[in-house]
């Protein structure tokens, strides 16, 4: 048996415009953690990188891409990626975001809350 989870997603097309959207992970069950009864999961994806961080309350960032394809992770605060086509797409504390646009016109980040935005960023291969 197979469960599809949806996730939210920042890339990059081929005119190199960033774009939010969602894209599908196949999960399967699995006994990942024995003596645990099997549970759903996805392929292992190898991380490179794993970074904790702390953005002050309305912080600001540049236009920027992604250094690398990488899952954003907010654990508390909220941010907001504004696209190069004004998609916008809000993190919140417990939420995720697939960051892939390591190309073209990039997207500006920004904290919205106002407390400080923490979270984890995973970065792959």
């Amino acid at each position: 048996m197979l469960v599809v989870q949806t996730v939210p997603h920042v890339f990059v097309d081929s005119a190199g415009e960033s774009h939010c959207g969602s894209m599908d992970v196949t999960l399967q069950l699995r006994d990942l953690a024995a003596p645990m009864d099997a549970f759903f999961t996805s392929d292992p994806m190898p991380a490179k990188h794993c970074v904790f961080f702390q953005l002050p309350p309305r912080w600001q960032g540049p236009q920027h891409v992604a250094p690398r394809h990488q899952l954003f992770v907010c654990l508390a605060g909220e941010v907001r990626f504004v696209t190069s086509d004004g998609d916008i797409c809000s993190v919140k504390a417990g939420d995720s975001v697939m960051v892939s646009d390591t190309t073209g016109k990039g997207r500006l980040s920004e904290v919205v809350s106002d407390g400080p935005a923490r979270g984890v960023i995973i970065q792959f291969d």
